[in-house]
């Protein structure tokens, strides 16, 4: 409300007045005050009448009829009549039918003079009160908020919740009996939706296929998934347009090849081959065309590593001069990301003044946590994974001694890539000394930065991963000794197992690892045991080593690509007559398969196989591949000439579990999926 003020109705002197006229009464006689000369409203709400007051008093002996009014959403009585020296609050009501602010006029008469109290409010709409079972709920207009009671025990609820029979408060809650939406088939996923009720989604699609392509899945209401022959006439093997492998009766046969037989699939890039006069007639692959293509602006550098989140972003570094203030060519170095689409998600400089960084960083993504991690200029920093902002940063070196120092007394450091380790931390392995080396792997909290526990190795370090456990692999031997230290740490610091071997690990660890030693390839188990690999028929020093479940993918130059049984020696395939190209770079698929990229002296080329060694894909890319390839969701992202692009390649998708891929994963953590 205004500060209180009198307005005096007098016959002879109309100060403050909006009107007034000469009657002929005297102020002994008849005088009305108002008071305040403003009125403004609280709270008020549509529909809901809010109240104000003005009090009108009769300063005079006689008495007199004083007539109101005010304009809508304003009211108030209409006359009063006032004795000698009498004092009455007045009340106005303020009652809008729509929102908004509203202002109007009250105007007082007494005796020919008329007195205004100007009137102004804001009118809110009414918040909804949603109704809650069991709780009484109303709009309360004092406090402007839903207020709700506990309703009485036994009354009906649950009316509008079609999981519930028989609902009733007890307590506040409603409580009732479950519905049972069980229909008895082993091929339904059965639940309950609260409005739509009972729900039976068919699960038949899920049963697991077999290895025997003659043994096709199938699901039985009674009994679930089963295992039944294929209908007669798939292929169960090649088909050379002169013998066809077909099953017959769930087994696979050897059949006469049929006159325009499909003797080769179709594929993204080549349409199925056929026989025709006992010859597959395979059309020639089209090159591939990207989908989409991110070109730097000229003057720029763009380096990709292969690091692709499971969302299917892609991230890269883009790296320029800038003039500074003294004209001088300062390093710029940006973070670059894009969606599966191409789409350009952001570009955030996060590096000034680092020359090597021309040459990339090294990435590490925690899709779960939403944060990249990156190491330059001695600096790791973290930041987040949607739009590129820095989130923390933390000195490597900070607090590190210096064993091995420079001439000038600074510490000689070299970090590698960082990698996640456990649920919350990120690690960073460091090496200090100039020609006297000690190692070190610092943690740091990943939401944080927070300084974690430090490991502290004599010498060089070797192979160092993560497990799928989130647990650190690593081998550290002094410089030129015979023998290194391998250990296995939990992701709380602690050492798990330690043992002392002559043996080069592979950063490939997912429940097992694998490293040569000698001559031999050598399993190693988490207690750091030995298994010799040689008797597997895995050489010695394969250039590739993926890993999945208790299977050896490698590849070499005498074996080719094969999967190998650690646990029972079995090959699931050996495909030594592959024509992979030059440094292939390899990659696990989903249901078993492998996909890679390779280079050739007029071009690249992108193939896959499945489970079983058969061709999937053996596309011609429009050129050579420059560096590490990811395959996420159904898009081969491709660096070459400098640009990153991407290629639909649907029947393709990463592997859910395992060391699949360079530093473990397109996620580049360091770490098995």
């Amino acid at each position: 409300m205004g500060a209180l003020r009198k307005l005096t109705l007098v016959s002879l002197a109309c100060v403050g007045l909006v009107s007034c006229r000469q009657d002929g009464l005297t102020s002994a006689e008849a005088a009305v005050t108002v008071a305040p000369r403003e009125v403004v409203f609280g709270a008020a709400w549509v529909g809901r009448p809010a109240t104000a007051f003005v009090t009108l008093h009769n300063e005079g002996r006689a008495p007199v009829e004083v007539t109101l009014s005010a304009p809508a959403p304003f009211s108030t009585t209409a006359a009063l009549h006032l004795g000698g020296g009498e004092a009455r609050q007045l009340e106005v009501t303020l009652l809008a039918t729509a929102a908004g602010r509203v202002t109007g006029t009250l105007e007082v008469a007494s005796g020919g003079v008329t007195a205004a109290v100007l009137l102004s409010g804001d009118v809110l709409e009414v918040p909804a009160c949603p109704a809650v079972d069991c709780r009484d709920v109303a709009f309360d207009p004092a406090t402007g908020a839903c207020v709700e009671r506990v309703a009485a025990d036994g009354v009906a609820c649950g009316r509008a919740d079609a999981c519930l029979l028989g609902g009733a408060c007890l307590g506040g809650a409603c409580v009732g009996q479950a519905r049972d939406c069980s229909d008895g088939n082993a091929c339904t996923a059965d639940s309950c939706d609260m409005t739509a009720g009972c729900r039976h989604l068919d699960t038949s699609a899920a049963c697991p296929q077999s290895l025997d392509p003659c043994q096709a899945p199938a699901c039985h209401p009674s009994t679930g998934c089963a295992l039944e022959p294929a209908p007669d006439g798939t292929a169960c093997g090649p088909n050379d347009c002169t013998t066809a492998r077909v099953c017959m009766q769930g087994a696979c046969v050897a059949r006469a090849s049929p006159e325009g037989s499909t003797c080769a699939p179709r594929t993204t890039c080549r349409e199925a081959g056929v026989c025709r006069g006992q010859q597959c007639e395979v059309p020639p692959a089209a090159p591939m065309t990207p989908r989409w293509r991110y070109q730097p602006p000229p003057d720029h550098t763009l380096t990709f590593t292969g690091a692709v989140d499971d969302d299917g972003n892609a991230f890269a570094t883009e790296h320029w001069l800038e003039s500074d203030a003294n004209l001088r060519d300062v390093p710029v170095t940006a973070l670059v990301s894009l969606t599966r689409d191409g789409v350009l998600r952001f570009k955030e400089v996060v590096v000034r003044d680092c020359s090597a960084c021309r040459y990339g960083v090294a990435l590490a993504l925690d899709t779960a946590g939403r944060r990249l991690f990156f190491n330059a200029k001695l600096l790791l920093q973290a930041h987040h994974l949607d739009d590129g902002h820095l989130l923390w940063t933390q000195s490597l070196s900070q607090g590190v001694p210096v064993y091995d120092g420079r001439p000038d007394g600074g510490g000689d450091w070299s970090p590698s890539a960082p990698l996640l380790l456990g649920d919350t931390l990120v690690a960073v392995p460091l090496l200090e000394g100039v020609s006297d080396h000690h190692a070190y792997v610092r943690t740091f909290d990943r939401a944080t930065g927070a300084p974690g526990w430090q490991l502290h190795k004599k010498g060089h370090l070797y192979g160092v991963g993560a497990d799928h456990e989130g647990a650190l692999w690593l081998s550290s031997a002094n410089c030129w000794a015979a023998a290194g230290e391998l250990t296995r740490v939990a992701p709380t610091g602690t050492a798990l197992a330690t043992r002392f071997y002559e043996l080069y690990p592979s950063t490939a660890w997912a429940g097992f690892g694998v490293g040569r030693m000698g001559n031999a390839a050598w399993r190693i188990d988490p207690t750091l045991t030995l298994t010799n690999l040689s008797a597997l028929g895995v050489h010695a020093s394969p250039t590739t080593v993926l890993l999945r479940g208790d299977e050896l993918i490698t590849f070499d130059t005498v074996n080719g690509l094969m999967a190998t049984d650690v646990t029972d020696g079995g090959h699931r395939f050996r495909t030594a007559a592959l024509s992979l190209g030059a440094s292939p770079d390899f990659q696990l698929i989903k249901d078993g398969g492998v996909a890679w990229t390779g280079t050739y002296t007029d071009g690249g080329a992108l193939g896959a196989i499945d489970g079983q060694g058969r061709a999937l894909l053996a596309c011609v890319l429009p050129s050579r591949p420059q560096s590490a390839t990811a395959i996420v969701r159904g898009v081969a992202y491709v660096f070459s000439n400098g640009a990153l692009a991407g290629f639909d390649v649907p029947e393709l998708d990463v592997e859910r579990s395992g060391w699949v891929g360079r530093s473990g994963s397109p996620s580049r953590s360091g770490r098995a999926r």
